[in-house]
């Protein structure tokens, strides 16, 4: 396999401090050739009472420099939300002529044979247009995580088998009702034909929206279990969370149904 892949690391306020040295190891730990690899790390600044963890993202690439593949790190004036900092690290990904982009959630680390095994499904399946790893529970990594999302008729998305033993994962590629953003792997071609992450989510649902957006494009949306990714997951509950989430399924209904369908859920919704 000779195909480029762009990993880019989204991290902000003080995620460095405490994800950015696994993440960095599982980088290191990767079996796919570290010349075909590029890491592009993207820090998404900080909250106004907090210190820049700029410096120590620097000073860890340095230290790990004769280990890590070509990295690049992209600092960013303000929080772009999820979906605008990591269309920052896209936009690096398309320019420098990568063939593939691995979204790196801050709090995850990358099992060695991750990159190898998706790049190596998604060369067999060209009608596959986005897929993401197996997402396993941090530290315990007996537990899943996420085994592709599932997507509720009112817009809702969520993930699948969610704390259930590793055991009950697909063994095979399977298609999803949508790809998680945490470890979503997405080819560059279909990036510069139909556009990256929609800038109008800042975060939640983004991935959902770009899944439907292949899959109504006639593209498949698929879990490689194969691949797997170590993720630091807690649910929250937060105000702004849950504002951005309900506004978000809105747009996504009022993006992808129609409007007779939309009258058929309103009394649901």
């Amino acid at each position: 396999m000779s195909k480029k892949v762009a990993i880019i690391y989204l991290c902000w306020s003080d995620e460095p401090k405490t994800y950015l040295a696994s993440a960095l190891a599982g980088v290191i730990n990767q079996h796919y050739p570290k010349e075909l690899i590029d890491l592009v790390i993207v820090y998404n600044s900080h909250k106004p009472d907090e210190q820049s963890y700029i410096s120590d993202i620097r000073k860890s690439v340095e230290n790990n420099k004769e280990k890590l593949p070509r990295t690049t790190i992209l600092e960013q004036e303000k929080n772009l939300g999820y979906v605008g900092g990591n269309n920052v690290g896209i936009k690096w990904a398309i320019e420098n002529d990568c063939d593939y982009v691995f979204l790196h959630n801050a709090d995850g680390s990358l099992d060695k044979a991750a990159i190898e095994n998706l790049i190596k499904e998604m060369e067999a399946r060209e009608d596959v247009g986005v897929a993401q790893s197996l997402l396993l529970l941090e530290p315990q990594r007996t537990s899943i995580n996420n085994a592709g999302n599932n997507f509720h008729y009112l817009g809702f998305g969520y993930c699948n088998l969610y704390k259930k033993d590793l055991n009950q994962a697909p063994k095979d590629v399977v298609e999803v009702g949508y790809a998680s953003g945490a470890a979503m792997f997405m080819r560059v071609d279909l990036l510069k034909k139909y556009g990256s992450l929609d800038k109008d989510y800042f975060i939640y649902h983004d991935d959902l929206e770009y899944s439907l957006r292949l899959k109504t494009l006639g593209y498949k949306t698929v879990l490689i279990p194969r691949s797997v990714f170590f993720h630091h997951y807690e649910f929250k509950n937060k105000s702004n969370k849950y504002y951005l989430m309900e506004r978000n399924r809105g747009i996504v209904l009022l993006t992808y149904y129609k409007l007779p369908t939309i009258v058929l859920i309103l009394p649901m919704f």
